[in-house]
């Protein structure tokens, strides 16, 4: 009597045949990216993976340096210089830290310059556009309170001017500069609250927000994607997520990290040791601090800080709301943006003589 052969099991749906495969769902996921074609140079792709490595080195080096550095006011400038020139590769470690910082911040300017001049604010755009925003803010205050932790004469003052930036926002000024500098003006609680949300509670908003990010990019590229092809638009050249894109990204990463080495050891940043006072604001708000410098004493019955205060508020409303004011991207629209953001620059070169 014949014996009928055995009916071979269905595999699971998503099983891939390896054992990393079958838990992980890597395989399937990376067909999927396979089949999933975009542009071979959407700046906005490789600002997003330049700033996502820069926050690696930014964590890696922030966890060596708390290892030695003493938050406190009486030996946080000690255990700075101690860092910098008694411990092995300290002084390195130290520059990655600060060039990191400055270049996140570089960097995430460049992820929002890129969604607006390529109108991806516009639907289904619109919360990747605000989630690019706030990562720009929250990357702005995480290298403000870095710049307060050498608590230097210098890093005090950067504070107190940062203080009296926040003063000038309308209605909540004063709470907002109370709330920055842990009092009514730099004090002994300024140092712990900044060490506090440098090393805690802005790196978890962060990670969130950058999570939140990348989540809400790759559904506006499938839904980019798919009102194409409703369309019958077929781009002209396209690569595949995965690995052409992939391979890319690897490369970018990479050439960060060079650039912040070779900076780190060829540009050290040094940890000041005068008692001097503190000319220039942080980089990033010199064009804020500079407008403030020139503003008369009372403009329109309103105090002149006041009122550039409610003038830049506004903007900023205005820049979240693009989606919502612009629906359609007009040309005016990147016009305007580069023009601000020339006169941002000159301001901050302006700013920093």
């Amino acid at each position: 009597m014949a014996t009928r052969a055995p009916t071979a099991q269905p595999r699971a749906p998503g099983a891939s045949g390896s054992w990393l495969g079958d838990r992980t769902g890597w395989t399937v996921g990376a067909a999927r990216l396979a089949t999933h074609r975009i542009g071979p140079w959407e700046v906005e792709r490789y600002a997003a993976v330049a700033a996502a490595v820069l926050m690696l080195l930014l964590v890696a080096s922030g966890i060596a340096l708390s290892m030695h550095y003493r938050p406190n006011a009486t030996e946080a400038r000690g255990s700075v210089v101690e860092i910098a020139s008694a411990i092995p590769f300290g002084n390195l470690v130290r520059g990655v830290h600060q060039w990191a910082s400055d270049l996140l911040v570089a960097c995430m300017w460049a992820l929002c310059l890129a969604l607006c001049m390529r109108r991806l604010y516009r639907r289904p755009g619109e919360l990747v556009w605000l989630a690019a925003l706030l990562g720009l803010l929250l990357v702005t205050q995480i290298a403000f309170t870095g710049a307060v932790l050498p608590w230097t004469a210098s890093a005090r003052d950067q504070a107190r001017m940062v203080g009296g930036m926040a003063r000038s926002v309308p209605l909540v000024g004063e709470g907002l500069a109370h709330f920055v500098l842990g009092g009514p003006d730099v004090g002994a609680a300024t140092l712990p609250r900044a060490y506090g949300f440098h090393i805690a509670v802005l790196p978890a908003i962060i990670t969130l927000v950058a999570v939140a990010y990348w989540r809400l990019a790759a559904r506006m590229s499938e839904g980019l994607a798919e009102r194409r092809a409703v369309a019958g638009v077929v781009p002209a050249r396209t690569i595949a997520v995965y690995p052409d894109f992939a391979l890319r990204a690897v490369a970018v990463a990479v050439a960060v990290v060079l650039v912040v080495m070779s900076l780190a050891t060829f540009v050290p940043r040094v940890p000041g040791m005068t008692g001097g006072e503190a000319e220039t604001p942080p980089w990033y708000l010199a064009f804020f601090h500079q407008i403030l410098r020139k503003s008369p004493p009372d403009l329109l019955g309103i105090p002149g800080p006041q009122f550039i205060g409610g003038v830049m508020t506004a903007i900023l409303l205005v820049v979240a709301a693009l989606p919502f004011i612009d629906p359609r991207g007009s040309k005016v629209t990147r016009w305007l943006a580069l023009v601000g953001l020339a006169g941002i620059a000159a301001l901050t070169v302006y700013g920093l003589q």
